[in-house]
């Protein structure tokens, strides 16, 4: 009987391998998203896998897997431990690779205001120029703004 068992898991494991390159998803595609980590859904394809030795959790994820992917698990169904004898062992979980927090400028509002703030200091500076962009020739009015003219020497 055990053979069984280890035939229809490696079965299980080589159908979801066969369907997930049928779909043209890569593991890290997969994994995205199902929030998933790569090494996770690596095991589930694994010709090691063993479904009774999976948690209450693990269980769910394969669920998710195979429902992505249009694979039918209810054969396998008599295969996962009971509810009652599964024991999990939590552990936290790392989403973000990243080490630090977000960057400065992932905030939307952050990013408007330095916009704001750039747009406010050029109008600032062509202003404190001189330039005045109510008149309709605005070249001509540049060319009068950055005109230099020296007081005269006085004799």
């Amino acid at each position: 009987m055990t053979e069984t068992v280890e035939n229809n898991q490696t079965k299980l494991a080589e159908t979801l391998y066969e369907s997930r390159n049928e779909a043209g998803l890569s593991l890290d595609a997969v994994a995205e998203k199902l929030n998933l980590s790569v090494e996770q859904l690596s095991k589930f394809e694994s010709s090691t896998l063993k479904l009774s030795d999976l948690s209450t959790f693990e269980r769910g994820y394969l669920r998710n897997y195979a429902n992505l992917l249009n694979v039918e698990i209810d054969e396998y169904q008599s295969e996962f431990p009971d509810g009652a004898s599964v024991v999990t062992n939590l552990q936290p979980i790392h989403r973000y690779s990243e080490k630090g927090g977000k960057p400065l400028m992932s905030s939307g509002s952050i990013k408007w205001f330095f916009i704001v703030s750039l747009i406010a200091l050029i109008i600032w500076v062509l202003y404190s120029l001189g330039i005045d962009f109510s008149q309709t020739n605005v070249i001509k009015s540049i060319e009068q703004a950055t005109e230099m003219t020296l007081p005269a020497p006085e004799e």
